[in-house]
């Protein structure tokens, strides 16, 4: 079951380097995630002068909690990166997974 994460960033001065210094490990563990067929899209959402500010995730796991125990789970989480997220259902039209 598809869920939409969005993620906004927190917006102290140190906010930007914080996200910067963890990017690495958390882009590996993207990676294991979309390996696994959990992560289908990440994105970072931009601020109006074209700098990271967010993150934009689709998910495929059962249920809600199951979201919330992988996005609290994240290096940009535990790092305070991230200071709020929401999770939506979603039914996904385009890709078609019924070729």
């Amino acid at each position: 079951m598809p869920f939409l994460v969005i993620a906004t960033d927190h917006s102290d001065p140190d906010a930007l380097n914080r996200r910067l210094s963890a990017r690495p490990d958390h882009l590996v563990n993207a990676r294991a995630m979309e390996a696994d067929g959990v992560l289908q899209l990440a994105a970072a959402s931009l601020d109006a002068d074209g700098k990271m500010s967010g993150s934009v995730l689709v998910l495929n796991v059962g249920t809600a909690e199951e979201v919330k125990a992988i996005v609290e789970a994240d290096l940009y989480w535990t790092t305070r990166v991230w200071a709020s997220y929401t999770v939506q259902e979603i039914r996904v039209a385009i890709p078609s997974a019924h070729k």
